[in-house]
Order: structure tokens, then sequence, then C-alpha cells
């Protein structure tokens, strides 16, 4: 299942959540990186807005 916008809740019927995120060598990525991975993306994007 691919969501285009993350939800407000997290449902009663989930026991556990696991988020992770891309690292750049020591961190998250910047707001620049990801405009950068946006733009060289080849297909459309699953999610363009906000996200967990």
């Amino acid at each position: 299942m691919r969501f285009r916008v993350a939800q407000d809740e997290v449902g009663d019927s989930i026991d556990i959540l696991v988020v992770g995120g891309p690292t750049h060598v020591f961190g998250m990525t910047w707001p620049s990186t990801r405009k950068s991975a946006a733009e060289q993306a080849p297909g459309e994007l699953v999610s363009r807005g906000r996200g967990m």
C-alpha cells in the first residue's frame, strides 16, 4: 500500500510502527538534497508533501 500523504493518526490495529529515512554519511538529509533527488527521480514521486 502506498500513501501519498502521511496519516495524522495510527490506527488501533497497529502493534508496532518502524519509521526510518535515508541518511547522508552521518545525518539525515537536508532540504536541498531532497529537492535535488526529487528533480532527478525518473518517475512520479510517491509523496511530495509531508511525511513521517
